[in-house]
Formats: C-alpha cells, sequence, structure tokens
C-alpha cells in the first residue's frame, strides 16, 4: 500500500509538470523568446505554443501582438509625416532660393540700366548681400538631404568670387581676398548671418577709393570645442582708412545687429581693422 501510494504521487507529481510545462513554462519560454527580439515597427506574431497554454498566457501573448501592431501603425504614420514635412521643407526652401535669384535679377537690371554713377553703387552694395543669403539657402538647400548643415568653406568661397566680381565691375579693381577656413559645417541661422557680415564688411572694403586686400579666417577654437572663431581684417577698415564715417557707423550698427543674433559679442579693432566673432558650429 504504501508503495502504491508513492507510486501514485509520482505518477501525479509527473503529470503535473508535464502538463505545467505544456501550459505554463512553454508557452511562456516562447513568448519570451518573441518578445526579446522585438523591435519598433516590428509585429509580433503570437507563438504557436500560446494558442494550447492557458488562458491568461494566450491573452498575455495577443495583446503583447495588439500592442506591437498599434506600435507598427504609429511607426508608418509619422514616418508618412516626416516624409511630408521634408517635403514641405524643400519646398520652402526651394521657393526662398528662387525668390533671391529673381530678387538679384531684377537688381542687376535696374543696375545695368541707370546712368547716375552713385545710383549704380547703390544697386552693386545691396546685390552683393542679397547674393550672399542667395549663397546660403543655395548650399543648405542642396545639403538638406543629409541634414549635416552648412559647409561653410564652400558657401564663403562662393561669396568671395562673387565680391570679386562684383568690385571689379563697381571700381574696375579687383579686391584681393584672402581665405583660411577649415572644414566646419553651420545650422542655416548662422551661416545667413556669417554672409552677411562678410558682405557687409567687404561692401565698406570696396566702397574705400584704393587697394587693399580682405583676409577672412574661420577656424576652430581649441579651449572651446564646438565654437569656432570668424575673423574679417583689412586695412581698408581701419578707421583712418574709411572715408565716410557714415558709412562706417551703419556698418557698425549692422554688424552688431548680426552679433546679437548669433549671441555673441562684436570684438572690433578700429586701428587694424580687425573684425571677429565666435560662433557656434556643428560637430
Amino acid at each position: 500500500m504504501p508503495l502504491f501510494s508513492i507510486a501514485a504521487v509520482a505518477l501525479a507529481a509527473i503529470i503535473g509538470w508535464h502538463i505545467a510545462r505544456r501550459l505554463l513554462v512553454r508557452p511562456l519560454v516562447a513568448l519570451r523568446r518573441e518578445v526579446a527580439t522585438y523591435r519598433p515597427g516590428k509585429i509580433l506574431s503570437p507563438p504557436a505554443t500560446t494558442m494550447s497554454a492557458a488562458q491568461e498566457i494566450a491573452e498575455l501573448s495577443e495583446a503583447f501582438h495588439a500592442l506591437s501592431r498599434d506600435v507598427a501603425r504609429h511607426e508608418q504614420e509619422m514616418q508618412r509625416a516626416l516624409a511630408d514635412q521634408t517635403r514641405l521643407t524643400r519646398e520652402v526652401h526651394h521657393r526662398v532660393k528662387n525668390n533671391l535669384q529673381i530678387i538679384s535679377s531684377l537688381i542687376s537690371l535696374h543696375w545695368r540700366a541707370t546712368e547716375d554713377p552713385g545710383t549704380a553703387s547703390a544697386y552693386l552694395s545691396i546685390q552683393r548681400r542679397v547674393d550672399a543669403l542667395a549663397v546660403v539657402q543655395r548650399n543648405h538647400y542642396a545639403e538638406l538631404e543629409e541634414q549635416k548643415g552648412v559647409s561653410a568653406r564652400a558657401v564663403i568661397n562662393e561669396i568671395v568670387a562673387s565680391l570679386r566680381t562684383s568690385a571689379q565691375i563697381q571700381n574696375a579693381r579687383a579686391l584681393d581676398i584672402n581665405v583660411e577656413c577649415d572644414d566646419i559645417c553651420l545650422h542655416l541661422d548662422v551661416a545667413a548671418p556669417v554672409a552677411f557680415m562678410t558682405a557687409e564688411l567687404a561692401d565698406l572694403a570696396i566702397s574705400q577709393d584704393m587697394a587693399g586686400m580682405l583676409h577672412i579666417s574661420l577656424k576652430f577654437m581649441d579651449d572651446q570645442p564646438g565654437k569656432a572663431c570668424l575673423i574679417l581684417e583689412s586695412p581698408l577698415l581701419r578707421a583712418s582708412s574709411i572715408a565716410s564715417l557714415r558709412s562706417a557707423e551703419l556698418c557698425a550698427r549692422v554688424l552688431e545687429g548680426l552679433a546679437r543674433q548669433l549671441r555673441t559679442s562684436l570684438n572690433h579693432n578700429a586701428e587694424t581693422g580687425r573684425y571677429g566673432v565666435v560662433i557656434p558650429v556643428i560637430v
């Protein structure tokens, strides 16, 4: 009788283990494997073993499946929304770029039509600023897909080429511009003020009735990660060289405003004709 009882208990334990393994352990292990491989966007499939599992485990598996389905749907909606936003952003930048080119062309037409030298110089001065902004917008549009910002070297070199041509047209004299620029990328809201500062100071240099050189430098700062120093310097920008005090004061106000837009201070040495600002860069 005791042997029969022991055998009955052992048999019951074995049967209970197999039932627990079939209804609980194996379904939970399968479900854990499926959940462990989950990534956003993937739809979890209820493991086959959970179909014959305990009702609670089967419901848990179905809940995971429904949750992953909802997440995948939301992911697809977000991807579509992001694609639409990117398309709209590209369209806006494309229209801004085209509008700036149209404005530049209209200014050029008026410049060619005028016979007054003073008016012609004023048109060229305005066109230099518009062209600088157009260069930034054009480069930003070209690199919009990569989302790495605007290449400062490409922007400055293109602006410099345009300034040389403009100086030659206005004064029949080339403006010697020297550029030193690290491989730096800028956000659009930084690149635009940098371009405008370059055009503003170059315009002031071109307006002086003498030959000279403009030095432009944009270098990383070793002691300030994520920062770069923009320097524009020319003998033509010295206080002793500037013919029109009014033009110099107007230029100073514009540069101070651009420096505030960059959330930095403008360093100016009137004796050497040196202007400098520290700007944030993309790292």
